[in-house]
């Protein structure tokens, strides 16, 4: 970096364990467990991922954290239909990836993708928004969609289900 001494810098790890997040076998679906991990704030963009879903019956989303807008969110579930299960945060997280088919991060800005990172260690595919760090991390691997589009989200997610049924 200009102006800064090299002897002053050093490399952060991003701080994953990888054998915190062994690849596990993936499972056929449908009924598929998609899922969510993360903060339930406006960021985050879990009211998008409802939206996206309403109209879906092919399985369950599984929303795995706490925040401030958990029970606007659980009403919004409530009346899109979408089976959609609130677990708070998972002590086990390694098996909250284990056990799904795709994992969504439609958030409306994100500064790195830390999710996106422990899924693919789990050998889990990613849908996820093109927004800052989360871009890159996602880069070639993962399935990018605009931001702010519940209408992007849910037609990405529907196409990537069905590419997975082809499996």
């Amino acid at each position: 970096i200009r102006g800064v001494l090299e002897h002053r810098l050093r490399c952060v790890p991003n701080g994953v364990d990888p054998a915190r997040f062994p690849a596990t076998k993936w499972t056929q679906g449908p009924p598929w467990r998609l899922l969510f991990v993360g903060r339930l704030t406006r960021q985050k963009g879990v009211d998008l991922l409802i939206r996206a879903l309403q109209g879906w019956s092919d399985g369950t989303l599984h929303v795995v954290g706490e925040g401030e807008e958990r029970a606007a969110l659980e009403a919004l579930a409530e009346s899109s239909g979408v089976d959609i299960v609130f677990r708070g945060w998972s002590s086990n997280i390694a098996r909250e990836y284990a056990e799904s088919h795709l994992v969504i991060i439609p958030s409306r800005w994100e500064g790195f993708g830390l999710v996106a990172v422990e899924a693919m260690l789990s050998g889990r595919p990613v849908l996820g928004t093109g927004v800052g760090g989360l871009k890159t991390v996602l880069g070639d691997v993962g399935i990018v969609v605009p931001p702010g589009s519940s209408e992007a989200l849910g037609a990405a997610i529907r196409e990537s289900l069905g590419n997975m049924a082809d499996l």
